[in-house]
């Protein structure tokens, strides 16, 4: 290989494996838990005091459980706090890897995002999940407007424009933390209903 050559090196499609993180497939169940119950969260528009009453929480744990924070706790007391927000979901342990699987099959996950030409737009490529392999242009502006979390976003464009992929590709950020943030399966969501609504124009235009 020349000095001028890069090695690439391909990952296991698991990061806690790639990053030599001990009981992986268990690290990947917890943070798709994660997933859920933040989307769960703001489907509901529960805050985070709201929350933290719904599962039993106090508000600094449930700020540590939404950053992925979850430490010592069990995989079957996570379960139990989707339970309390009313989310049924199936569990699948496959060989070498473990994936929670949400009504719709593998929760999204994203390959990049970019500011959109609207107003509170974005553009996102998905690796997996519903829409795989597909580019969409998802506008925030009705989710931002709705939800309080999201208010710094209102009329920042210089902070609407630093939206980045989350460290685990499982939602969008902004600002200096994750404390702004939109979850891969809220964006879906968004994605499938424009896709609808799209859809259903063009039927009633034949």
């Amino acid at each position: 290989m020349g000095a001028d050559q890069e090695m690439v090196i391909k990952g296991t499609g698991n990061v806690f494996a790639d990053l030599g993180l001990p009981d992986p497939a268990l690290c990947r169940l917890k943070a798709d838990v994660v997933i859920l119950i933040r989307d769960e969260a703001e489907h509901l528009g529960l805050s985070e005091i709201e929350l933290a009453r719904a599962v039993g929480l106090s508000p600094a744990e449930v700020s540590r459980l939404l950053r992925g924070q979850v430490g010592d706790c069990s995989l079957e007391r996570m379960l139990g706090y989707l339970t309390s927000l009313g989310v049924d979901v199936d569990v699948t342990v496959r060989a070498r890897t473990g994936q929670l699987r949400g009504r719709n099959g593998n929760l999204p996950t994203l390959a990049s995002v970019a500011v959109g030409g609207g107003w509170h737009e974005v553009i996102v490529d998905w690796s997996d999940g519903p829409r795989a392999g597909t580019s969409d242009v998802i506008d925030l502006g009705p989710l931002i407007s709705t939800h309080a979390a999201l208010r710094p976003l209102r009329d920042d464009s210089a902070l609407f424009a630093s939206v980045r992929l989350s460290e685990h590709a499982d939602a969008i950020e902004w600002g200096p933390d994750d404390a702004l943030a939109v979850s891969g399966a809220t964006l879906e969501r968004l994605a499938a209903e424009a896709v609808r609504a799209s859809e259903s124009i063009k039927s009633g235009a034949r």
